[in-house]
C-alpha cells in the first residue's frame, strides 16, 4: 500500500497569513514613534476604573452592565472617524449611567485628553451590539463629529503601544488638568523650599504633581503625589526629565512621561544611582 507523504507545515507562513488577516480586519498604521507598521487594535477595558481602585476586579469578563457601590455602569464603544477611511478609532470603555441616555465615563484613557468623568450620550446598538457614547461637552466632541487624520489617529495609538517606555524629546510645555490629566505644583504652592542645587543630565530630582483620577466612590478625585524624575535634558535654561516613579491609580502618565519642570517646582536633588 503506498502512503503520499504530508507536506511539512509551514507554520511561519501560517502565522504571517494570519497577521494579515488581522491587518486587513483592523486596518494598520505606520508608528510615528518607531518608524514600524502596528495593527490598529482597539483600546479597550475591561472593568471600570473603580472597580480596579477598590479591588472588586477579576480576570473574569464582567456582565455589558454592572453595579457598584449602587451605581450603574454599563460597556459601550467610542468612536472618532478618519478621514477618507473606512476604519475608525475606536475604545471600548465604560460608562456610568446617570439616565436612560445619559451617563459619564468610567475610565481614565491615556493617550487623549482626560475622559473620565466627561458626559456622554448613550446611543443604544443594534440587538447583540453595544450601546456607542458620543461626547457632549469635551474638548474631543468636535474630533467626535468631524474625525481626525491619519496622522492623528497614527500619534494617539503609537502613544498607547509604547505607553509606559521613556517618551521621546519634545518640545517643552506645561501640563495641565484639563489637556494633560495632571500638572506640576510649585515648591512654595505645598509648603517646601525649592531646591537650589545644582541639576546635571542624570541627576533624580523630586517634584509634586496633582493628578485627576478616581474615588473609592467612583467619583473624580484629585491628589498630590510627590514622585521623581530622572533628568535628561539640561540646556538653554531648561530641564526635561522622565517620570522614575509607578503611578498605582488610574491615571495618564505612566513611568517613562516626559516633564519639563521650572526650578521652582524642584524641592528634592538626589546624585544617579553609583555617583
Amino acid at each position: 500500500m503506498w502512503f503520499r507523504k504530508k507536506k511539512p507545515i509551514d507554520f511561519e507562513a501560517k502565522v504571517a497569513a494570519f497577521v494579515d488577516e488581522r491587518i486587513d480586519a483592523m486596518g494598520a498604521y505606520l508608528c510615528p514613534r518607531c518608524d514600524e507598521e502596528h495593527v490598529a487594535l482597539e483600546l479597550a477595558f475591561r472593568w471600570p476604573d473603580v472597580a480596579t481602585v477598590t479591588g472588586i476586579a477579576s480576570p473574569e469578563q464582567p456582565d455589558d452592565e454592572i453595579t457598584i457601590a449602587g451605581k450603574t455602569f454599563v460597556r459601550g464603544v467610542l468612536r472618532v472617524p478618519i478621514h477618507d477611511s473606512k476604519n475608525v478609532f475606536q475604545i471600548g470603555i465604560w460608562a456610568r449611567r446617570d439616565g436612560t441616555q445619559s451617563g459619564r465615563l468610567a475610565n481614565q484613557v491615556r493617550v487623549l485628553a482626560p475622559l473620565f468623568d466627561a458626559a456622554v450620550t448613550i446611543i443604544p446598538g443594534e440587538p447583540g451590539m453595544r450601546p456607542s457614547f458620543d461626547l457632549v461637552d469635551h474638548p474631543l466632541a468636535q474630533a467626535q463629529r468631524d474625525g481626525v487624520t491619519e496622522a492623528v489617529a497614527a500619534e494617539w495609538r503609537a502613544r498607547e503601544a509604547h505607553f509606559a517606555e521613556i517618551e521621546p524629546m519634545a518640545a517643552p510645555f506645561e501640563a495641565t488638568l484639563a489637556e494633560h490629566g495632571w500638572e506640576l505644583l510649585g515648591a512654595a504652592e505645598i509648603g517646601k523650599p525649592a531646591c537650589t542645587d545644582s541639576i546635571e543630565v542624570g541627576h533624580l530630582v523630586k517634584v509634586y504633581i496633582r493628578l485627576v483620577t478616581v474615588s473609592d466612590a467612583g467619583e473624580p478625585a484629585l491628589i498630590n503625589a510627590g514622585w521623581w524624575l530622572t533628568i535628561d535634558h539640561a540646556a538653554n535654561g531648561r530641564l526635561s526629565g522622565r517620570l522614575n516613579s509607578v503611578p498605582k491609580i488610574p491615571t495618564t502618565i505612566s513611568t517613562g512621561t516626559r516633564m519639563w519642570p521650572r526650578r521652582d517646582q524642584i524641592y528634592q536633588r538626589e546624585l544617579e544611582p553609583g555617583r
